[in-house]
């Protein structure tokens, strides 16, 4: 009796507010509508061996890491930051969408386990972001995520220290925002890991440059980096807040 009361209760439920695709809100009884996950624009080769960055011969590194080799070891991003996917990552981030981070996590643990040989890490760790009780914040939740279905260690081995909003600032202002925001968190040694390092967007570099220092400071073998999103060349918001 009880179930069918439940289930007549949802049916009335999807008569008054019908599913929607939290992204495009058109009608759709999956979080994310195969329309706009078929808009997402996966990155490609040919990329940078080290930053992810494009290049126009596969395997080449960009001037930039030629120039002023980054710590980490490489960085990749699973989308560019466009369309369906920056509303998608804006409305989890900013509008309390939080029901987007498990299914964005998601393409995160794809990517780890079929890239294994550009991620054979055994430690992850997120960047930290100003966060709630109610909202942990995307790399932790993504970090969760991959735990449970790989059984990699997990440590959240940085802390935010210092933090201006990173759209208020020019590239110049975020190295140096980023150089002061963090620090090595307490607890257990991270010595002799090898670290898989989750963010949700990478835009200047600044943030995977200077968290990486700071984890090899602590004594890791190394870092890999894996965004969400790369932010396309060029761009630089300055109308939406943005992580370091």
């Amino acid at each position: 009796m009880n179930c069918f009361i439940s289930g007549v209760a949802g049916e009335l439920l999807d008569l008054i507010f019908p599913p929607a695709c939290l992204v495009c809100r058109e009608k759709s009884h999956e979080t994310i509508c195969p329309r706009c996950r078929g808009a997402f624009e996966y990155l490609e080769d040919p990329l940078c061996s080290c930053c992810g960055g494009s290049v126009e011969v596969p395997g080449d590194s960009c001037e930039n890491c030629l120039e002023h080799p980054p710590p980490y070891l490489l960085a990749r991003s699973v989308f560019s930051y466009s369309g369906q996917l920056r509303q998608a990552i804006t409305g989890m981030k900013f509008h309390g969408k939080l029901q987007l981070a498990p299914v964005l996590s998601e393409y995160l643990l794809d990517y780890i386990q079929c890239q294994r040989e550009l991620f054979p890490g055994n430690l992850l760790i997120p960047v930290p972001s100003r966060s709630g009780s109610n909202n942990p914040g995307f790399p932790r939740f993504a970090c969760h995520h991959i735990q449970k279905a790989t059984g990699l260690e997990y440590r959240e081995a940085l802390t935010l220290r210092h933090f201006i909003p990173q759209h208020r600032l020019d590239s110049r202002g975020r190295w140096e925002n980023a150089r002061k925001a963090f620090a090595p968190a307490q607890g257990d040694s991270i010595k002799g890991k090898r670290v898989i390092l989750i963010d949700d967007i990478f835009t200047s570099g600044a943030t995977a440059y200077h968290c990486s220092r700071i984890l090899l400071d602590q004594g890791v073998l190394s870092v890999r980096v894996l965004t969400l999103a790369r932010t396309p060349p060029g761009y630089m918001s300055r109308e939406e807040p943005d992580q370091p």
